[in-house]
């Protein structure tokens, strides 16, 4: 959740200004980028919820870590809004197959008592990994622009992986 949801949605406003810049479009289009982003993490929902129930939580996350970095990279590579907005609706599926719904199906499985309190925690997740990314991204975009910023997010979103492979499970043996 911090990784995925850290890199892929919380600097996703860092990026308005630069993109307007770089390619003279108007605050309004770049604006729709992020709207494309919500719009998949939205709609994606009830196909996160049939697959959990099929391929379980491990297999959602990684699917959806590896969505979103590799829609990172590409929109680091991006020189058209076309290729942006689909790089921002991958962003956007990826999030909501790794983060919300299947990081919530694990602790309601694990967790019987002080549920609220594990949820509460991993609600805080994306806030507490988000900011430093902001941070971050707004660092890399001043210094060596938005490309690299975007490309320098994905890696943490890869390194999620393998840590989800090895920990991730639906429900306690």
């Amino acid at each position: 959740m911090a990784f995925v949801y850290g890199c892929g949605w919380e600097p996703s406003g860092v990026f308005i200004l630069p993109l307007v810049k770089q390619f003279g479009w108007s605050r309004f289009e770049v604006s729709m980028l992020n709207m494309a982003l919500a719009i998949a993490l939205g709609t994606s929902g009830p196909l996160v919820g049939w697959l959990l129930d099929r391929t379980g939580a491990a297999a959602c996350i990684v699917t959806g870590a590896a969505l979103t970095g590799i829609a990172l990279i590409l929109a680091a590579s991006g020189a058209s809004f076309t290729a942006l907005f689909t790089a921002y609706l991958m962003i956007g599926a990826g999030i909501g197959f790794s983060t919300s719904i299947p990081c919530t199906y694990v602790i309601t499985q694990w967790f019987t008592e002080q549920r609220g309190l594990a949820l509460g925690i991993f609600a805080s997740a994306s806030s507490f990994f988000g900011m430093p990314m902001i941070l971050l991204s707004t660092h890399l975009v001043q210094a060596a622009g938005w490309r690299t910023a975007y490309a320098v997010l994905a890696v943490p979103v890869f390194m999620a992986i393998p840590v989800v492979l090895m920990t991730v499970r639906s429900r306690p043996a």
